[in-house]
């Protein structure tokens, strides 16, 4: 039961990222963590709209990245294709690990990012946590043992991500607000340029 709620929310989710239609103006909120089209100073001022989204390709990420909630965590799986088998423990399920998640969620939006998290933290540019946006990746240092992020999801609001977080679990939307946290990209340059 558990599952078809998260997948209905996931649904839910993907289609507030739908771009609006073609004559109006895409609009992200901070504060409420919403994307909303509009062409109207009224419809800025309900929203409490702030700023004016320059590509869609965030979007396109985090829509894909929401499609694969449900699938199995495996230790080296998923790429730009999707879901593929892991390896050691993982090699006889067909799934994602963190890294081939993001991989996956950026090559629907035509983007390359690198197959793991030391690459996809050199794979665009370095933004505020409270400038996050859909598709942004969100890096945490699980361990300190190792040098660089070894965790990333694919931020879907400026609270949420999508992840395949560890063996056992299966991908799924967890908060982005932890003690681990240590930065966010986006792989795709601001056009805007005011973020950071």
């Amino acid at each position: 039961m558990d599952n078809v709620l998260a997948i209905g929310m996931a649904a839910l989710l993907a289609a507030s990222l739908s771009p609006a239609p073609a004559d109006h103006e895409r609009i992200y909120d901070h504060r409420a963590c919403s994307i909303a089209g509009s062409d109207t100073e009224a419809d800025l001022t309900r929203y409490g709209c702030t700023v004016r989204m320059a590509h869609d390709s965030g979007r396109v990420a985090a829509r894909a990245a929401l499609s694969a909630i449900g699938e199995p965590y495996v230790w080296g799986g998923g790429g730009p294709r999707g879901a593929t088998t892991g390896i050691k423990r993982g090699s006889n399920v067909k799934g994602f690990d963190c890294a081939g998640l993001t991989e996956y969620a950026w090559a629907q939006a035509g983007i390359s990012i690198g197959p793991d998290t030391y690459a996809q933290w050199r794979s665009g540019t370095r933004v505020a946590r409270r400038a996050m946006r859909p598709g942004d990746l969100a890096f945490f240092e699980t361990n300190a043992k190792r040098r660089g992020p070894d965790h990333v999801g694919v931020a879907i609001n400026i609270e949420q991500m999508v992840v395949a977080p560890f063996t056992g679990a299966s991908v799924r939307i967890e908060k982005i607000d932890r003690r681990s946290f240590v930065g966010a990209v986006r792989p795709v340059e601001d056009l805007r340029g005011d973020d950071r």
